[in-house]
């Protein structure tokens, strides 16, 4: 049986290299988009891990934002902003 055009033994790879990353990132607090996407690329394009896992990131990130908000030093990031706008197009 094929869903969504993955095999049973695909499927449960792409299922244990997912697991093993979010437990990483439970342990370390970071780390699963280096994992998931260097051992998903082995299976699977790239263009297809890289914006599954940006998804995933996001999806399991996004309740912190309410929590750092008022953390974040407004001030140095406009000169990490004003940086990156002068040094990104030299890259």
């Amino acid at each position: 049986m094929s869903v969504l055009g993955f095999g049973a033994a695909q499927l449960a790879a792409i299922g244990a290299i997912a697991l093993l990353a979010f437990v990483v990132r439970g342990l370390t607090g970071f780390g699963s988009s280096m994992i998931g996407i260097g051992a998903l690329s082995l299976l699977l394009p790239p263009l297809q891990v890289v914006p599954a896992f940006l998804a995933l990131e996001l999806l399991t990130t996004a309740h912190l934002l309410p929590g750092v908000w008022r953390q974040v030093d407004w001030r140095s990031r406009r000169w990490v902003l004003g940086g990156c706008a002068l040094t990104t197009p030299l890259g």
